[in-house]
């Protein structure tokens, strides 16, 4: 029996350097590798334009609790 592959949504990490046999392989490695490792990624990041999506993701989310100046003055004292 052949099995179908599972749509994955985007939060699903499954099966990346997340997963436990990449962390018990990068355990193995020493710092120097580990640097070389976390450059590579960053680099593919990069280049794939994931670190800016989830920067953007990060900073919409940051927005939403935007409140404004004066709202903010208020809150902050307990005296107003």
């Amino acid at each position: 029996m052949t099995k179908h592959p599972v749509a994955l949504n985007d939060l699903d990490w499954s099966g990346t350097s997340d997963g436990p046999a990449a962390a018990r392989s990068r355990a193995r490695m020493t710092p120097a590798q580990r640097i070389e490792w976390l450059e590579e990624s960053l680099d593919l990041a990069l280049a794939t334009g994931a670190l800016d999506a989830d920067r953007a993701r990060r900073q919409a989310a940051a927005d939403s609790w935007d409140v404004p100046q004066s709202e903010a003055g208020r809150r902050a004292s307990p005296l107003l």
